[in-house]
């Protein structure tokens, strides 16, 4: 009977050791990590975030007690649930703001306490197990925000870098979905400048940053040499004279790479972090002219210079329940954010009340349940029908305004050249009849040309366009999806060749784009790109379609659309067409999974019969013995 039960355990033990390798998780370790990406792709990449506000960023309660500070100014102790939740209201970026002051050793080379360093590992490690990015700073640190920051800024840089040294030693490893945020709002506290600052405080806040992405850069470990790091001017302002101090912190001789400038948004103040004003107007400029001034100056003095921002505070405080005016707030900062590719992080400090000016409360923090869905709603995704991701027709060709011809260009369209050399470029052709062209170097196998189709995700579209090229030769066409490209290939000539296709999006924030790449060809041309969305009831008729071994390729235009006319460049001399998705190999990947289970657990169930049946037999022998 022992053995019995042995030969049972053992062929219990190989099912489940086998079965668990088969539908092991790949840990963290294993999964692809995030790297190579810039700072300006991360950037692209966040879209909307969320901060732990008033949390571990609070200075009060016994250092002595690993939670007191945490719960200290009336907040719960963090859960996974929380973290969670704020996922799944569709936020891709979490803040984690820290106060590290009272776990800090001063007696000891500023060594940071184990057990408070491994508390906000924790929580890190919540947000990475969402796949979200993180940002991870020093907050209300009293050593930074001295009021003699303009002469002690040389003492206050050897705390900094001891504190980030320890930080990046511990964080080495996490991948580019961990930002570190070098300071939070460095600035001179209790003086009358505080909030304005002067030169000299404009110039200690800049030499604070390069000490910080010094100490980053010359880790040497993990991801530090590509992680993205952010730094505020003085106070994280958004001042148009304080961010014209901002100075790049350089490495190596020249402005340091994937540098992010971190800027914070109160607009209209009297809205926003106080109770004199409970209405919001968006289509009043005396209301909007703040938010849209400083998103001008962020254009003209970085983004138009390759570098990124993020909006790393900003919110409209609870006046008396003003919930409509903070919805038309929510939507208007969160579009033109969004526009402009800044990530935007609500500041929540949980303050459930309705006056006194700091009242940012958007999460149940015990249950991680939404307190103001619409609000956060608001934030994420805008106006419904304003933003709805919209069919896109293009002609290229020239077209008459106000007796005026107007050319279009491809920038207009968000077709961007991308190569690691910069060599790739778009000419728009003045005829008429060849469209744009694509100049892509035959050496360079990295230059491709996209155009954005982020507005797309979640959605499956139909693609019909045109290409041509000066000279016999092939170009890649697809659709480009975070790092994922599923391709086609094109033979070209000097006639026009019809390229349809249709793909559907995954709903996970990530780069989407229709790519093109030559290969022979030095220049082709695109002309009349039809792009629709498809609708879900036409993706019923589509799968109907498949059930009924249809092998015609069918097109059905999106509600409210007319079919295209093609009369425009006369009649194609050929065409191609392709179907891409990202699910139906999926699909098919499940199903031979699922078979082979199934014959993997017949199998082993057969030795399991078998191994007992076997054992009885020797039992029923070693018994007539």
């Amino acid at each position: 009977m022992k053995k019995m039960k042995s030969a049972k355990i053992v062929v219990f033990l190989l099912t489940t050791v086998f079965l668990a390798g088969f539908f092991a998780v790949p840990s963290k370790a294993e999964e692809e990590k995030l790297t190579g990406k810039t700072a300006m792709e991360i950037t692209q990449m966040m879209e909307k975030g969320w901060n732990l506000g008033n949390t571990f960023d609070a200075t009060g309660g016994d250092s002595n007690n690993l939670y007191s500070q945490e719960t200290s100014w009336g907040n719960p102790i963090v859960t996974k649930e929380l973290i969670d939740g704020v996922r799944a209201a569709g936020f891709t970026t979490i803040r984690i703001p820290v106060t590290w002051n009272n776990h800090i050793d001063e007696s000891n080379g500023y060594q940071i306490e184990e057990a408070f360093l491994n508390r906000i590992n924790e929580v890190v490690d919540y947000a990475f197990d969402n796949d979200m990015f993180v940002i991870l700073n020093t907050h209300h640190e009293e050593w930074v925000n001295d009021k003699n920051i303009h002469e002690n800024y040389e003492e206050i840089g050897k705390e900094l870098n001891a504190v980030w040294s320890q930080l990046a030693d511990r964080f080495a490893e996490y991948d580019q979905h961990l930002i570190f945020e070098g300071m939070n709002e460095p600035r001179a506290v209790g003086m009358g400048y505080e909030w304005t600052g002067n030169q000299a405080c404009y110039d200690a806040v800049n030499y604070l940053d390069q000490v910080f992405v010094d100490c980053i850069r010359s880790n040497g470990k993990g991801y530090n040499a590509e992680r993205a790091l952010m730094v505020p001017g003085y106070a994280a302002s958004s001042n148009p004279t304080v961010l014209n101090s901002i100075q790049i912190p350089q490495y190596n001789g020249k402005d340091a790479e994937n540098v992010i400038i971190s800027v914070h948004c109160y607009s209209p103040y009297s809205f926003c972090l106080t109770d004199e004003q409970e209405s919001f107007n968006p289509n009043n400029s005396q209301d909007t002219a703040d938010i849209t001034s400083l998103i001008n100056n962020i254009k003209n003095l970085f983004l138009n210079h390759g570098i990124p921002v993020v909006m790393g505070e900003c919110g409209a405080t609870n006046t008396r329940d003003n919930v409509d005016a903070r919805k038309s707030w929510f939507t208007f900062i969160g579009d033109i954010t969004r526009e402009n590719g800044i990530p935007a992080i609500v500041w929540d400090n949980g303050a459930k009340g309705n006056s006194g000016g700091e009242c940012h409360n958007y999460f149940v923090r015990e249950t991680g349940e939404q307190a103001y869905p619409e609000l956060i709603s608001a934030f994420i995704y805008g106006d419904p029908e304003a933003n709805k991701p919209k069919d896109i027709f293009i002609d290229f060709e020239p077209y008459e305004e106000g007796g005026t011809t107007v050319l279009a260009t491809p920038e207009q369209y968000g077709f961007t050249p991308k190569t690691l050399t910069k060599k790739a470029k778009i000419n728009h052709s003045k005829d008429a009849n060849v469209g744009f062209s694509a100049v892509i170097p035959n050496s360079e196998k990295n230059s491709y040309t996209t155009m954005d189709l982020s507005k797309f995700a979640g959605k499956t579209i139909n693609v019909k366009l045109y290409l041509k090229s000066e000279s016999q030769g092939t170009v890649t066409l697809g659709i480009l999806e975070n790092e994922s490209r599923d391709m086609v290939t094109a033979q070209l000539d000097t006639a026009w060749t019809q390229i349809t296709f249709s793909y559907q999006f995954g709903e996970d924030p990530c780069e989407r784009a229709l790519f093109f790449q030559g290969d022979g060809v030095d220049v082709f041309y695109i002309d009349d790109i039809s792009i629709t969305m498809v609708e879900a009831k036409d993706q019923y008729e589509t799968q109907i379609l498949k059930e009924g071994e249809t092998t015609e390729t069918t097109e059905t235009p999106a509600a409210g659309e007319s079919v295209e006319d093609d009369s425009v460049i006369g009649s194609a001399d050929s065409e191609t067409t392709i179907l891409l998705s990202n699910s139906s190999s999926n699909e098919g990947g499940n199903t031979y999974k699922i078979i082979i289970i199934v014959c993997i657990i017949i199998i082993l169930v057969g030795l399991t019969v078998a191994i007992t049946f076997i054992v009885k037999k020797k039992a029923g022998k070693n018994s007539e013995k």
